[in-house]
């Protein structure tokens, strides 16, 4: 056995991981060198997507779940969904969309160091097969 912590919402949490002689052994639920659990990361993209700075992300992981983070690692975590991101506006759409919804919901975002009322468009689209699609 070997020994590791990884940081979860509910503090620094040790494992003991199991061994084989040959060193093939891998673990399935937390994989080899993972330090935090993948639910930390949505939290910061959760409160990142909501317009909170990476300062007021790490104030807020310390607050809540006693987990300090840098702004650095904080900017590393929502960089890494930068390319998945830019994949999703760039994929191919359908031609036709038999069905669409258009809706729009009001956010308070931070801008200029003021907090602001802004709106946020929402195109749902329904497509031959009957799957619903989020088009922007």
């Amino acid at each position: 056995m070997s020994s590791k912590t990884v940081s979860s919402t509910q503090g620094d949490v040790r494992l003991d991981i199991g061994r084989d002689r040959l060193g093939t052994f891998e673990p399935k639920i937390i994989p080899k060198g993972t330090t935090r659990l993948p639910e930390i990361e949505r939290t910061i993209i959760a409160l990142y997507g909501g317009g909170m700075s990476t300062r007021d992300i790490a104030d807020e992981l310390y607050r809540a779940y006693g987990i300090e983070a840098s702004a650095t690692f904080i900017s590393e975590v929502t960089d890494s969904i930068i390319d998945d991101v830019e994949q999703w506006r760039n994929r191919p759409l359908d031609a036709l969309y038999p069905i669409a919804f258009f809706d729009g919901f009001h956010l308070k975002v931070r801008e200029n160091g003021k907090v602001a009322t802004k709106c946020l468009y929402v195109a749902l689209g329904v497509d031959n097969d009957g799957l619903k699609q989020c088009l922007g």
